[in-house]
């Protein structure tokens, strides 16, 4: 958990941003969950939709956050499958704000592929804060 700018709350990404489902119980009997709360930022959950969307449809390359959306879409629907990628991207983003990460979803990406666009991310920061 991290305190958000603005906020001053601390708070994980999904929560903050709406991207959770509502839940519904009653005792030990009923446990429904519903839509997503829709709580926070609409600006950000529509970016993060969109994203997620353009990642379903129009993104070409492999990616394992693809691969996983498309297989969920495929025994889910389409539109839950989004909405299921656009938090797992909000999870991401916030992972590599926190530990100053990168993230590369290639599945055949080697070892030595990572490490040299972790040595060329390191080389571009380094030449900003020059």
């Amino acid at each position: 958990m991290t305190v958000l700018p603005g906020s001053g709350a601390r708070a994980t990404s999904p929560p903050i941003f709406g991207l959770t489902s509502r839940r519904w119980q009653s005792g030990t009997s009923i446990d429904v969950q519903g839509r997503i709360r829709k709580a926070g930022d609409a600006d950000v959950r529509r970016a993060l939709y969109e994203a997620a969307s353009a990642l379903l449809t129009r993104y070409k390359k492999k990616d394992k956050v693809k691969s996983w959306g498309l297989a969920l879409a495929k025994h889910a629907s389409h539109r839950k499958a989004i909405v299921a990628v656009a938090r797992k991207l909000a999870v991401i983003m916030h992972a590599m704000w926190v530990d100053g990460t990168f993230y590369c979803g290639d599945p055949d990406a080697s070892q030595a592929d990572l490490q040299a666009r972790a040595a060329a991310k390191e080389r571009k920061l380094l030449r900003a804060h020059a």
